[in-house]
Parts: C-alpha cells; sequence; structure tokens
C-alpha cells in the first residue's frame, strides 16, 4: 500500500506537450544529433519487440 500511495506522489514530467510543442526546454538534454537518432533507434526496437510480445501473450505462446 506504501508504494501505491508514493507511485500518486509522482508528478508527470514532460519535454513535448500532446501537439508536439516543446516544454521544459530548460531541461532538455544536450545529445548530438548521432546520440538522438541511436535513442530513436532503440525506442523503436524495444516497441517490436513489446507488441511482438504482447501479441504472443495473447495467443498463449
Amino acid at each position: 500500500m506504501e508504494s501505491m500511495k508514493k507511485m500518486n506522489d509522482l508528478k508527470m514530467f514532460q519535454l513535448m506537450d500532446e501537439d508536439g510543442n516543446l516544454v521544459n526546454i530548460d531541461r532538455l538534454p544536450s545529445l548530438k544529433e548521432r546520440e538522438l537518432q541511436l535513442l530513436m533507434e532503440r525506442m523503436v526496437y524495444i516497441r517490436t519487440i513489446d507488441q511482438r510480445c504482447i501479441s504472443l501473450n495473447r495467443q498463449g505462446v
């Protein structure tokens, strides 16, 4: 129960709003173009694996 209370105390942090506009610009990390590209590639890769795992789970595999 204590952990649920701690989770409810967390505040959302955003770098972009729902429309794609930058917010909290002062909190943006200073990343090079290649670092951003690698992060995007990894996010897409992980998302693909996640979708496949969910699909397999629904099939009972």
